[in-house]
């Protein structure tokens, strides 16, 4: 037996079925096989001719037009065989002699419950809270404890198992409810399968066969039966002669020999957990001879007994059945993938080249200058602080931001749960790509913070960063474009060019390198246009829940004040709030800028002062000089 894949699961054997590559990952590069999605019901599949081949089902009626009503279902077929004309004759050998007995039978049922798709909304607000029920003659499983709330096209992967005797409890009933907290449940759809159909056929519905015969992870080989044992079967039903041959290995069926290099080419990438060699020769044959059932996922319609007619939405599922009698391999794990808790870490250690927005009374250009992040879809914003009077395009900050996160690594997205509006009992789930946003604003105490520029980066399609702020520009030719919509209502990118700036930078995913530090370009429009109005030095980090106990950091500069230690910003005299530190803004603003004005003036002041006093005071000296 080949060693188990831990990083191939089921759902990405699905999702590279239904050719969804962004969810499937490197599934296929692996040489992994696919199975069958189909758009309808296994028995409408005209490859199967729904399952009649040894049986017919005949409704059976009372009354007569337009008045007659179904009290039951006539389930038989006929065979008309010439006798022979000498009475002493065996005679002819039956069809349907090597079939399936008609007696009662114990089987097991395996229901496995993919997703639902455009259901009907039951709830006020448009959506529903769906859960599946199944259910076998007196037998029934529900998953209501773990309904999807606010959803009309949910992820179930849910498996249920239940036994039943065929042909008493034929039909399999699959039904979709809404679950409601203040009445009973809502009723969205349901579909019935024959079972007995199914397991009567001559196309082997009880199973769908794998194309690869694996004995180790999640494409483990399902079937009770080898398939070394299901072709010594069917060959003997179609009157096949077969025998194998070991040194090389060869099949011979009907006088056509098969070997593995007939169905593998040279060079074929074989993915791991491959079973014997003779089995996969007979899993081969068996595709390559017979009109069996493959391994599939059947999509079948809802239907309300109220509205009779009207689709309630499509469910994704597969049947397995089983005789009771047979060792069976475990279910199938089909559960839904699940997030991991990740921190992403920004560190911001300057900003260059600044737009200067304002002027102050000394006519200097100048910039009160912040940074604001999150994460696209979240709530959490959080901002740096103030940059008080950045007068040469340089701010300084040492500050963290840390942004957390629910990120599910197969598909590269994370998962935003929320409620939709205040009266919401349950979160909503939405999966979104995990997408940065950054702001530069400049502060004002009075009126509303002004935009400057911003950017915006795909965390798993990270353009690398420049080593060198005077590399930032914006290139000829652009590798990543992600457009966003700025508070003045118009579309800006984030757009990084290579170091020669004619190529443009390679893409990393940061959940795989886990840390980068260099310089990002913030952008804005001019005249539509990008252009880079300010160069973000920073380093950007993702660590797991587990890593960030074991490395702590805190946000800002605040406790704990590590993994890295940031010191307070190097940052100029000029930088202050005016309102709170007047002397500073005379030393800096008007002094540094009007001093001999201020010199001028006060001479001038004083010896106006010294003259009018001389004026003041002459006419009282001069009498008293007088007398």
């Amino acid at each position: 037996p080949g060693t188990v894949d831990t990083e191939v699961d089921w759902w990405a054997k699905f999702y590279a079925s239904c050719l969804d590559s962004k969810r499937c990952g490197s599934y296929l590069n692996k040489g992994y096989e696919k199975l069958e999605v189909l758009n309808g019901p296994l028995e409408q599949d005209p490859r199967y001719s729904g399952f009649t081949d040894l049986i017919s089902s005949i409704p059976l009626m009372r009354g007569r037009g337009a008045q007659a009503t179904q009290v039951g279902e006539f389930k038989g077929t006929f065979r008309v065989y010439q006798m022979p004309a000498n009475p002493p004759s065996p005679d002819p050998p039956k069809l349907l002699s090597s079939y399936p007995s008609p007696a009662p039978r114990e089987v097991i049922v395996r229901v496995y419950v993919i997703m639902a798709k455009d259901l009907a909304p039951k709830d006020t607000g448009g959506s529903s809270d769906p859960y599946v029920t199944i259910s076998l003659g007196k037998q029934t499983r529900s998953s209501v404890k773990e309904y999807r709330p606010n959803s009309l096209s949910p992820i179930f992967g849910h498996a249920f198992e239940v036994t039943g005797t065929l042909p008493v409890s034929k039909d399999l009933v699959v039904q979709v409810w809404d679950k409601d907290r203040a009445s009973s449940d809502d009723l969205i759809g349901e579909t019935i399968i024959d079972l007995e159909n199914r397991y009567l056929t001559r196309h082997r519905a009880t199973v769908g066969l794998a194309k690869q015969y694996h004995v180790s992870g999640s494409n483990r080989w399902r079937d009770p039966e080898l398939p070394s044992s299901i072709l010594s079967e069917f060959t003997r039903l179609r009157h096949y002669e077969m025998h194998w041959q070991e040194q090389p290995l060869a099949v011979t069926v009907a006088d056509t020999q098969y070997t593995l290099q007939d169905f593998e080419a040279k060079g074929t990438v074989l993915p791991k957990g491959l079973g014997e060699e003779r089995e996969c020769l007979a899993l081969h044959v068996l595709h390559r001879l017979f009109p069996l059932v493959a391994e599939h996922v059947e999509t079948r319609e809802l239907s309300h007994p109220a509205r009779p007619g009207l689709c309630q939405g499509k469910l994704l599922l597969w049947v397995d059945l089983f005789p009771s009698t047979a060792s069976i391999p475990p279910m199938v794990d089909i559960t839904p993938r699940r997030p991991r808790k990740y921190q992403i870490r920004l560190v911001i250690y300057n900003v260059f080249d600044v737009p200067l927005q304002e002027s102050n009374i000394a006519g200097e250009r100048m910039s009160d200058v912040y940074v604001k992040g999150w994460l696209q879809g979240t709530d959490h914003v959080f901002k740096t602080d103030v940059h008080y009077r950045c007068l040469d395009g340089e701010a300084n900050f040492n500050w963290r931001l840390v942004f957390p996160m629910e990120y599910m690594e197969a598909e590269q997205c994370m998962v935003v749960s929320r409620k939709t509006h205040f009266f919401s009992l349950d979160e909503t789930e939405e999966r979104r790509p995990p997408q940065l946003t950054l702001q530069l604003w400049d502060n004002d105490l009075i009126s509303h913070d002004d935009y400057l520029s911003e950017m915006t980066l795909d965390l798993c399609k990270l353009p690398k960063p420049h080593r060198s702020k005077s590399k930032v520009v914006i290139p000829d030719k652009l590798n990543t474009t992600d457009n966003t919509t700025t508070s003045d209502g118009f579309s800006t990118s984030i757009m990084l060019g290579s170091d020669n700036d004619s190529e443009p930078r390679p893409l990393v995913n940061l959940f795989q390198v886990k840390r980068v530090f260099g310089f990002f370009p913030f952008t804005t429009i001019v005249d539509g246009f990008p252009q880079v109005a300010g160069c973000l030095e920073a380093e950007l980090e993702v660590v797991s829940e587990e890593e960030s106990n074991e490395r702590p950091a805190g946000l800002g500069r605040d406790p704990p004040n590590m993994n890295p230690v940031l010191p307070e910003p190097n940052r100029p005299p000029t930088s202050f709030l005016w309102i709170t530190s007047p002397w500073k803004s005379f030393k800096h603003v008007l002094w540094k800028n009007y001093k001999w004005n201020i010199i001028t003036f006060v001479v001038i002041f004083v010896l106006l002062l010294f003259v009018l006093l001389m004026i003041y005071s002459i006419p009282g000296a001069t009498m008293d000089y007088l007398i």
